[in-house]
């Protein structure tokens, strides 16, 4: 069996700067409880991980009541997702000493958002936490969502040259036929195509295979948007193949598969994936 392992591979530049941010905050406050508001990024082995280390996952269910709950006592790390401003400001209230460890690709978006001189058209998923932390700038700004899966509600936007900007994870041909909808509609529409490199490189690399690839695991948790979008292009442009998406090792071993027959295999990682976890997975088919 000849196995590639697909690269890029390991964490983004986000990823490992929200790891570095709260591993720092928590070595230099040791005697503090250290409250990630969200899971710090979409995998759950290296969250797991952090908790090990004393770095506490805070699971969001209803963002005011638990952020009102902090005390002095407590430090809070928010997520490489960004987050509403208004989360931010209730513990500033509370003299809560916080970090933020948003990915700067993410804060950028964001910014041109925040900053753009007309109408929004925001593509993305509505339960994702970077499409919620853009939703709450609509106090100050006319934003339609764009959901990957509903579509968007066309009233809310009235001009025919609305900015058009993305969430970071999506699939380059997800936005492409997005676009296509959108320029029917909208013909003076202006596009910021946001996926970030990391996501963009992957997928391309996932799309450039031996077409005769027969087995392609793509390594991530299910949170993990960017994942879940590599997923989706293997099984739509290798549909002869076996195409899993697992957490880790341990997940695909327990399928117990015959991968006697399998010539070529491909392992991709997600952005949130550690290499680690790929490079398991790469030893465990050379021992097949």
């Amino acid at each position: 069996m000849i196995t590639t392992i697909v690269k890029p591979v390991g964490y983004c530049g986000g990823v490992t700067r929200a790891i570095e941010i709260a591993r720092t905050v928590k070595k230099e406050n040791p005697d503090k409880r250290i409250n990630v508001f969200g899971m710090l990024v979409h995998n759950y082995d290296v969250v797991n991980k952090l908790e090990e280390e004393g770095i506490h996952t805070v699971y969001v269910t209803d963002p005011i009541r638990q952020l009102n709950e902090f005390t002095k006592d407590d430090i809070v790390v928010f997520t490489s997702h960004g987050h509403p401003k208004t989360y931010s400001e209730i513990l500033e209230a509370k003299g809560i000493t916080y970090y933020d460890a948003v990915c700067v690709r993410v804060k950028s978006n964001l910014d041109r958002i925040a900053n753009a001189p007309g109408e929004v058209i925001y593509i993305g998923y509505a339960d994702h936490p970077e499409t919620k932390a853009v939703l709450a700038l609509r106090d100050k700004k006319t934003i339609a969502l764009y959901d990957v899966h509903s579509g968007m509600d066309a009233t809310v936007i009235t001009t025919m040259n609305p900015l058009v900007i993305n969430q970071t994870t999506l699939s380059i041909t997800e936005l492409n036929k997005i676009y296509s909808a959108i320029k029917f509609k909208y013909p003076d529409a202006i596009y910021s195509d946001e996926i970030c490199s990391a996501t963009r490189l992957r997928q391309q690399a996932i799309m450039n295979l031996d077409e005769d690839t027969d087995l392609i695991i793509v390594v991530g948790s299910p949170k993990s948007s960017n994942t879940d979008k590599l997923f989706k292009l293997a099984k739509t442009h290798y549909p002869n193949a076996n195409v899993f998406k697992v957490d880790n090792i341990e997940q695909f071993s327990r399928y117990h598969l015959n991968l006697k027959h399998i010539k070529k295999a491909a392992i991709a990682g997600g952005a949130s994936t550690p290499i680690e976890q790929v490079e398991k997975i790469e030893r465990y088919l050379a021992s097949q």
